[in-house]
């Protein structure tokens, strides 16, 4: 078995392992909060509670920190123009899991700060049917976890 595929594997792994977990720590039956997926709960999630990043990121770091990290390794959480009140698609967990897969593997290319979609690939969703990368998995349990909340 090859590093990608391992990689893979434990990315997998790591987010649908973690998911109810963290749905039961940020959500609490009867609040809002989890109520909407926002990059900034995507960004803290990734960074403290994957296991990907916990090891440079403060077991206390809000959410904001989280963001500002993933940020300054080239993960776009945020595309020009958008705001944390636009919420999280299936689109932007594309990239954002894309853009992982390759700063992971050692495969990122750079261009103005953010990991750019390789070359001869059109967009994010196509990278990650090629690589095998379950945006949509990760994306809907995400997505229920923190919605389970406000029942």
């Amino acid at each position: 078995m090859n590093i990608k595929k391992i990689v893979q594997w434990i990315l997998c792994l790591s987010f649908m392992s973690v998911l109810s977990l963290a749905a039961t720590k940020e959500s609490k039956p009867g609040t809002k909060t989890g109520a909407i997926l926002t990059r900034q709960k995507v960004a803290g999630f990734l960074a403290k509670e994957s296991g990907l990043f916990n090891r440079y990121v403060p077991a206390k770091a809000d959410d904001k920190w989280c963001v500002d990290f993933l940020s300054k390794l080239g993960v776009q959480l945020y595309l020009k123009g958008e705001s944390n009140e636009t919420g999280f698609s299936k689109k932007d967990m594309a990239r954002v899991l894309g853009q992982i897969e390759l700063l992971l593997n050692g495969e990122a290319t750079y261009l103005n700060g953010g990991i750019q979609v390789p070359k001869n690939i059109k967009s994010w969703i196509e990278f990650c049917a090629i690589n095998k990368v379950e945006y949509r998995t990760t994306y809907e349990a995400m997505q229920n976890n923190f919605i389970k909340g406000l029942k």
